[in-house]
This record gives C-alpha cells, sequence and structure tokens, in this order.
C-alpha cells in the first residue's frame, strides 16, 4: 500500500477505544501504546534501526507501523472493497502480504529483543487485523514458524502448520519450504512432490539450487545414482549460468553446499575441490555470525573428509568447536579421528555426545560411526553400545536403510563371535554417506542462519 500519512483526525474514526488493546500486538492498552505517535509511517525507520542493531528502537517503530497500517486498512481499503473492482481487490491483496511482512519483522524484533515468549500474544491481537482467510493463513505460518524457532518440536509445527486452509495445494515458498521439513508423512513421492511445488513457485535463484539439489538427494537414497547426479549437475550448471553473477552471501553457501552432495554422488574429488573454494570465498563475507564461521569450519571439514584428507579435516573441525560447541561437529571429529586410526581420541570425543542435543538423523550418523569404532577397536561395551544405537536409529530412504542393516549384522556377528574388523563394501557405504542423511529433508537449513540479519539488511527468513 503507497500511501501518504492520513489526516490524524480521520483515522481516529477507527482507533480502538482508549482502554481496549492496541492494535500493535503489544498487549498493552491503547492509550498507553500507540495512541497519538502513529501519524507518520514508521517502516523505514523500522528497518533502519533493526539493520543497525537498534532492536527495542526497531520494535517500538514496527509496533507504530502496523497500528498506522491496520488504520489505513480499515479507512481505506474495507471502504474501497464495496467497489468490487479489480483494483480494491489488488489493493487487498498488497495488505496482506504487506502486514505479513511487518509481522515477520515483529517476530524477529521479539527475538533480538528477548521477547521471544510474548510473539503468540501479539500473534493473538492480530490474528483480526484483516478479515479474510489468507490473513488467517498468515498468522498460522508465523505460529508456525515461532514453535520452530523455539521449541522446534517438528509435530508442533505440524500442528500449526497444518491449519493453513490450502497446505495441501498452496503455492506460497515459506509455507512449502517448512511444510516439507516437518511433515510427518515423510517419503518420496511426497518429498518430491512438495519440492516441485517449490520450484514451480519460480523461487530465486539460490533457493532453486536448494531444492534442485535436495531432489537430486532424494533419488540418491533411492540408490538412484545416476538420476541423482543428472539432477544435481544440471542444478549447479543452471545457477553458474544464471545467478552466479549477482549471487549473494546467501546463494554462494548453497552453491557450496550443492557442489559438495555433487562431489558425494558422484564421487568426484574435483566438485570438492571447487565446493571448498566457495566455503573459503563465505568465510570472507562481513554478514557472517560467529556460529556461521563455526559451520562453515565444519562443512569445509566434511569436504575434506570426503576428499580423503582427515587431518586436514580435523584441524576444521576442531576450528568450528572453538567457536561454537556442537554436538554433531563432535561427531565428525570422532570420525576424522577414526580416519587416522587414532581410536582412543575417537572414542573420547564420541564419548562426549550428548544425544539430546542431536536430531533424529543426527543420531543417525552418531550411530554409524560409533559403530566404525566398534568393529574397528572389537571392544565388547562398545559393540553392545553400537547395537543398541542402530536399532533404535531412524534411516530414511533404501541407502541409509540397507546400511543399517549391514551394521547391524556386523555388529551382531562382532559380538557373537568376538571379532570386529568391518567389510570393506560397507565402510565405502559409510563413507559415501557422509553429508546425505541430516539433509535428506532439510538441505540447506544451516546455512539459513550463518548470516547475521543486520549485516545483509532485513528480509524474509529462508526456513530450509
Amino acid at each position: 500500500m503507497t500511501l501518504s500519512a492520513p489526516r490524524s483526525n480521520y483515522l481516529r474514526l477507527y482507533e480502538p477505544r482508549p482502554k481496549m488493546p492496541c492494535l500493535c500486538g503489544s498487549g498493552q492498552k491503547f492509550k498507553k501504546c500507540c495512541s497519538g505517535e502513529y501519524d507518520t509511517p514508521e517502516k523505514d525507520k523500522a528497518y533502519a534501526a533493526y539493520n543497525a542493531g537498534h532492536y527495542g528502537e526497531a520494535l517500538k517503530k514496527c509496533r507504530l507501523y502496523i497500528t498506522w497500517y491496520i488504520l489505513c486498512h480499515k479507512a481505506h481499503t474495507i471502504p474501497f472493497l464495496e467497489s468490487e473492482t479489480k483494483e480494491s481487490k489488488e489493493l487487498f491483496q498488497v495488505d496482506i502480504e504487506a502486514l505479513a511482512d511487518l509481522v515477520n519483522l515483529l517476530m524477529s524484533c521479539y527475538e533480538r529483543t528477548g521477547k521471544h515468549k510474548q510473539f503468540p500474544q501479539a500473534l493473538d491481537a492480530l490474528q483480526n487485523a484483516i478479515t479474510d482467510i489468507r490473513w488467517y493463513d498468515r498468522i498460522a505460518y508465523y505460529r508456525a514458524l515461532w514453535q520452530l524457532f523455539g521449541s522446534a518440536d517438528e509435530r508442533l509445527i505440524y500442528h500449526e502448520l497444518k491449519k493453513i486452509s490450502d497446505l495441501e495445494t498452496t503455492k506460497d515458498l515459506d509455507v512449502l519450504t517448512l511444510y516439507l521439513q516437518v511433515c510427518p508423512e515423510k517419503s518420496f513421492s511426497g518429498n518430491v512432490e512438495i519440492i516441485d511445488r517449490i520450484l514451480a513457485s519460480n523461487p530465486p535463484p539460490g533457493i532453486s539450487l536448494q531444492y534442485q539439489t535436495l531432489k537430486g538427494v532424494q533419488y540418491f537414497i533411492l540408490k538412484d545414482t545416476d538420476t541423482a547426479k543428472r539432477i544435481v549437475d544440471a542444478a549447479v550448471t543452471q545457477f553458474k549460468a544464471e545467478g552466479l553473477d549477482n549471487a549473494s552471501t546467501y546463494d554462494l553457501g548453497m552453491l557450496g553446499q550443492s557442489l559438495h552432495i555433487l562431489g558425494e554422488i558422484s564421487g568426484n574429488k574435483s566438485c570438492m575441490i571447487e565446493s571448498q573454494s566457495y566455503l573459503k570465498k563465505l568465510l570472507e563475507s562481513p554478514d557472517l555470525k560467529p556460529s556461521g564461521t563455526a559451520l562453515i569450519y565444519s562443512n569445509l571439514g566434511h569436504s575434506l573428509l570426503a576428499e580423503g584428507k582427515p587431518a586436514e579435516a580435523k584441524d576444521y573441525f576442531l576450528k568450528s568447536l572453538e567457536i561454537d560447541d556442537i554436538e554433531i561437529t563432535k561427531v565428525f571429529l570422532g570420525k576424522s579421528w577414526l580416519h587416522l586410526r587414532e581410536f582412543e581420541k575417537a572414542e573420547e570425543i564420541l564419548s562426549q555426545i550428548n544425544t539430546n542435543k542431536i536430531d533424529e538423523r543426527e543420531k543417525y550418523d552418531f550411530a554409524v560411526i560409533w559403530t566404525i569404532l566398534a568393529l574397528e577397536t572389537k571392544k565388547m561395551n562398545l559393540l553392545i553400545k553400537a547395537n543398541a544405537m542402530l536399532t533404535e536409529a531412524v534411516s530414511e530412504g533404501t541407502l541409509f536403510g540397507e546400511l543399517k542393516d549391514d551394521l547391524l549384522s556386523e555388529v551382531q556377528r562382532a559380538i557373537k563371535s568376538g571379532d570386529g574388523g568391518i567389510m570393506p563394501r560397507i565402510l565405502r557405504l559409510v563413507n559415501r554417506y557422509l553429508l546425505l542423511q541430516p539433509n535428506v529433508v532439510g538441505l540447506g537449513v544451516n546455512i539459513n542462519n550463518i548470516l547475521d540479519d543486520a549485516g545483509r539488511g532485513f528480509g524474509r527468513k529462508r526456513n530450509l
């Protein structure tokens, strides 16, 4: 909506009464919140304050602008709709999108000011800001997103997300990316159907690369390596031709990940080396958070492991852990020690893993790497634990299911015979699956969190 600031006397006709809750969702009475302060649009000031790191000020300005916009919607758009013209309907859609973007900024302000737990209260207040199913759907999406950043419980996220009226047919990129991550009916056909809907929404080049690569991964875990390689190779080639010249830091991160996946699938070490070059270039970005730097170091470690350089990989994992003490990074540091046949060091780091801090896909990784340690050392206590971990581990797709079954068979044989060792065929499978299992559904989920919002300018978050 492009409007000059209407006269305050006119908008006052649509204000709530002084003792009623403010329109902005603060929970305060209108007379103690935005009353008398919203005359001048505050949008640019809100974004500027946020990007400057003044989050408290940004929150106040954002609330003022939300109040102003809702009043303008009531004063202008609603009466205009009575004309039933195409222009009035278009303006109504503009209002929905504009207010949704403001709610996105509002959520980030709540996060940055330590008021995250108050955000659902704001959503309750904003629920009826616009009377339309499309607006109710956006509120449902933000409730789901709040669960993602809060509890990260996929069941709770899905519970909120399925309130969206057109979830099974929507073309909304934000909704689809979150839906793909949390949909409980995970299957090859279901995942690919959602991915195809994402790609059909004409996403930006980096997002398109991300989900084409993920589609290739879906085929790889079904052991259709040729199709997987073709899809990812085409995605990388297309991105280089169409998106590389104007690539953002995010895009370069995705290119690095996609090249790594292509190297994993094809066994092409040159892809790994190229991936490392983009990841190292990403390290030069001024927009990186410390946690982002740690993640890139970890990804460089993965790539070097896959290239067959465990000593260099180990150093990058250690650098990553110095910045951000992440459990899954310890798991892959343990794998580096295994490759270097430093079994005592591998056992020491793997024994420190807190499984309450890793998700189900990462637990699979942990179980596999622990099993390799157990089979190599032939220690009965490690073998027994490996058997339990593998039994509980959740595997997705033919490749990971077969690997789990093969490893379970080897562990149970070793427990009975007291003999360890691991078959070369299984070891090759372990080495090839390196970074794929955590990304079966959420490829790139971490890349989205490595950039400092203030450094790149505020924008809607990419959640997968």
